[in-house]
């Protein structure tokens, strides 16, 4: 939190005040907002920063003030998407796609202890399957040679 008597100079002063009314016109929480021009307000007064700007001054500096954060915001905004595609980007090439499952069939994660329709060994609670109704269960590992051998059938 800001403390009016934390800024030094003038100038930090002042530019504390910018700070505090951006964030107080930019925020999206009603109460941040309150605060943030409570705290705007006794840095101006504490200061006597009113005397040092006319009126057609000080609603350049407000707008200039929430210029700057909507700036800073875009900025933030900016660098937390490119993170986002980066963190995307490790994880598809970190983790092979599996093909779309056919018709009638989806990728689960076992609910019960089975058998696999095409090996014949046993699947386990939790582990990722193909599944048919009314059909039964392909382990994840054995799908590309099930539906390779399906491709092979058809032609």
């Amino acid at each position: 939190m800001v403390r009016p008597s934390d800024a030094r100079t003038p100038v930090d002063v002042r530019r504390k005040a910018l700070q505090l009314i951006s964030l107080a016109t930019s925020t999206t929480w009603p109460e941040e907002a309150r605060t943030t021009a409570l705290i705007a307000v006794r840095l101006i007064v504490e200061h006597n920063l009113l005397e040092l700007s006319t009126p057609g001054n000080l609603e350049e500096l407000l707008a200039k003030a929430r210029a700057e954060g909507a700036r800073e915001e875009q900025s933030r905004r900016f660098k937390q998407d490119a993170a986002d595609r980066e963190r995307a980007a490790r994880a598809r090439e970190q983790k092979p796609r599996m093909p779309r499952a056919p018709d009638g069939c989806a990728w689960i994660h076992a609910r019960f202890d089975s058998v696999c329709i095409f090996c014949g060994t046993r699947v386990t609670t939790g582990e990722k399957v193909l599944w048919e109704k009314g059909a039964g269960v392909i382990h994840e590992a054995c799908w590309p040679e099930a539906y390779a051998q399906a491709k092979a059938r058809e032609q």
